[in-house]
């Protein structure tokens, strides 16, 4: 169950755009209604407001990295109990960070790197407090593929 709780950065739209680029257009009709059932339960899942991948900044709505898990890691079980020491939000943004792709980068440390001389601590990754460019940028072109994709199924 664990693996159902996290995602990984939304590329399931360019790879759906790839093969229908392939295709003839009867295949393309035959395939795409299925092919979109996918694309739109992916974008459910990085745009419900349930899941905290969405979040609502004044009149826009931008995502983040959020995995609804808050216990290590079952492939990381003792580096996470060790950095975490039982602490929920901390295992949850551990999680976080191997959503993201960008396993285990000080991108998401508060310290940016460093601590002093030393370098960044896992327990101080906070992905959930970062609405990434390029994460955002993924979900705008996920939209207009989405988009794309209903108006040439419709246009039959």
């Amino acid at each position: 169950l664990y693996y159902l709780n996290r995602s990984q950065p939304p590329v399931l739209h360019a790879m759906v755009a790839a093969v229908a680029g392939r295709m003839d257009a009867a295949e393309e009709a035959t395939w795409l209604p299925a092919a979109l059932r996918s694309l739109r339960r992916e974008y459910e899942y990085w745009m419900s407001p349930d899941a905290g991948h969405a979040v609502k900044v004044g009149d826009f709505v931008l995502n983040r990295y959020r995995a609804n898990w808050d216990e290590p890691r079952p492939e990381s079980y003792l580096e996470d109990f060790t950095t975490a020491a039982g602490d929920a939000a901390t295992y949850r943004e551990l999680a976080s960070v191997a959503e993201t792709g960008w396993d285990f980068s000080s991108r998401w440390s508060k310290e940016g790197g460093r601590i002093g001389t030393q370098t960044y601590s896992l327990a101080t990754s906070k992905p959930t407090c970062v609405l990434p460019v390029d994460l955002n940028s993924m979900m705008y072109r996920f939209e207009v593929t989405l988009a794309a994709m209903c108006e040439a199924l419709a246009s039959g």
